[in-house]
């Protein structure tokens, strides 16, 4: 992973938070995990990590709805109109977000906002291996292969803005070789809520209070 000279690495942390949730049939975003809404558990995972410089909120759907949850955080917020073509549409903000006021970032680190059991840990975990490696990407692992939350090297941040329609970074994934992936096992995070049937097997997973 690029580092500076003095061996620090300037990373940007992308909540991707602008999708409608069709599927769930209410905003995925404002879903309460631990009386937490999903958008500001995400954030509050990045701006738990020391070595996360700075965080990026990008929005879309339900922007007036999500917005106030998160105003008064020292993050970002960025708002886009065309976020019904996709993931894509996302990554590419704030693509253009870090390369017109974080010009010096090193990486960058997407995360998505329907894990539920995303947290800080998680996100260091990828940091930490960053350190250590001299793979351009670190990505979460779980049900056999790399996805959301990951870390990406600012060589790659051309090609991601390039994606198209509701893709992400997993067509780069499909890119890059082997020696450019490194993974961080994390198979808590394979359950996403997308449907109300997920939001249902993640509620009936958890323990019950005594």
């Amino acid at each position: 992973m690029t580092s500076d000279p003095d061996g620090s690495s300037k990373i940007v942390g992308v909540v991707l938070a602008a999708g409608e949730s069709r599927r769930l049939g209410q905003p995925k975003q404002l879903v309460e995990i631990k009386d937490t809404p999903l958008v500001l558990r995400a954030t509050n995972a990045l701006l738990s990590v020391l070595e996360i410089t700075e965080v990026v909120v990008v929005l879309g759907a339900h922007a007036a709805e999500i917005r106030p949850l998160i105003n008064a955080l020292p993050v970002h917020i960025i708002e886009i109109s065309d976020w019904e073509v996709g993931l894509s549409r996302s990554i590419g903000a704030g693509i253009r977000e870090i390369r017109d006021n974080n010009s010096t970032a090193s990486a960058a680190l997407f995360t998505l906002c329907d894990q539920p059991a995303l947290d800080y840990r998680a996100i260091q975990s990828l940091v930490d291996i960053a350190k250590k490696s001299s793979a351009s990407i670190v990505a979460a692992q779980y049900d056999g292969h790399p996805g959301a939350p990951c870390l990406i090297d600012q060589r790659h941040f051309e090609f991601l803005s390039q994606i198209e329609g509701d893709q992400g970074a997993r067509v780069l994934f499909s890119r890059v070789g082997p020696e450019e992936i490194a993974l961080a096992d994390l198979p808590q995070l394979s359950l996403d809520i997308d449907t109300p049937l997920d939001l249902q097997r993640w509620r009936d997973s958890r323990p019950s209070a005594p």
